[in-house]
């Protein structure tokens, strides 16, 4: 019974294992779509801010809002060690930050929301998160389109993203991005182009098409590093299990080889011990050797011998 319940123990640890493999290699190729797409998505926000900046154009001096739309990137999916929780102990500080003001709460994610509400937040708007980099297109748009229908802009109106920011430690770090009023920035140490008031003929219109452009990029920019950070962590989450694995596998066939060992060596002890008793049984009992002879020669042990 013993031996039965330790190879069942060992499948289900060889199961396991193979699903842990499985979620790390599929990990791993979103991890890599994502940072080809985080590249590109830089590159392009990087060429907004470029442009507005050229324009001349100012961010506008931090006033307070009255009207705060926060937006939450959280995920669906499990095997991320602490991430959600950090995201959300980030997300609390900025709602307490704005709790003088009418806050409006965006979550992306069933663990963020279930997490937020544990903690006494009302969820005014749910989503679905992106599990793959083909998914954060529907999830982005969607933002947008409430964006858009949230808040009808000016001074009074402010956004801000809580998202995972990748950074190669235990998966990623929370941050924050205010993304209306757009505030973009560039790297630091960037040359700008000298400005040419030549080159645009309604300034104004171009940075009235810029502006929306960069939160659009900046909130699509956030989203990919959700999902960066949160398939790293999942990578890492499912290293370290799988090494603990293959150490549980190790003791459970240690186990079971010197289990299958001593049942062997049982079953030979007790067939040397029969076959010990058997053949004490043959010399101490005197009718053996009579019985023998009778079989052999019966007439003999049968019919008296003439004198």
């Amino acid at each position: 019974m013993e031996q039965a319940a330790l190879e069942r123990k060992l499948g289900n640890a060889k199961a396991l294992r193979d699903i842990m493999v499985t979620m790390r290699s599929l990990s791993a190729a979103q991890l890599r779509r994502g940072q080809a797409a985080l590249e590109a998505i830089r590159q392009y926000e990087e060429t907004i801010c470029r442009g507005l900046l050229r324009s001349r154009y100012e961010p506008p001096s931090r006033t307070t809002p009255d009207r705060v739309l926060i937006i939450v990137l959280g995920s669906d999916q499990g095997m991320c060690g602490g991430l959600t929780q950090r995201l959300v102990d980030r997300a609390i500080l900025r709602i307490e930050r704005h709790s003088a003001v009418t806050r409006i709460l965006a979550v992306a994610g069933r663990r963020a929301q279930a997490y937020l509400e544990a903690r006494g937040q009302r969820v005014d708007y749910r989503y679905e998160s992106a599990v793959s980099v083909r998914g954060v297109d529907a999830v982005v748009e969607a933002l947008a389109e409430h964006i858009e229908k949230e808040l009808p802009g000016g001074p009074c109106c402010r956004v801000e993203v809580v998202y995972t920011r990748q950074s190669g430690e235990y998966g990623g770090s929370a941050s924050a991005l205010c993304i209306y009023p757009p505030q973009p920035r560039i790297p630091d140490g960037a040359v700008l182009p000298r400005f040419d008031p030549q080159s645009y003929e309604l300034l104004a219109d171009v940075l009235a098409a810029s502006l929306p452009e960069w939160s659009y990029a900046a909130l699509y920019r956030c989203a990919l590093e959700s999902l960066a950070a949160e398939h790293e962590a999942r990578m890492r989450t499912t290293d370290a299990g799988v090494h603990t694995l293959d150490r549980r596998l190790d003791e459970l066939r240690l186990s079971l080889n010197h289990l299958r060992q001593e049942s062997i060596t049982n079953e030979i002890q007790e067939l040397v011990a029969g076959a010990g008793k058997s053949i004490l049984s043959r010399q101490r009992d005197p009718r053996t050797d009579a019985q023998i002879m009778r079989l052999r020669h019966p007439r003999e042990s049968s019919e008296p011998r003439e004198s």
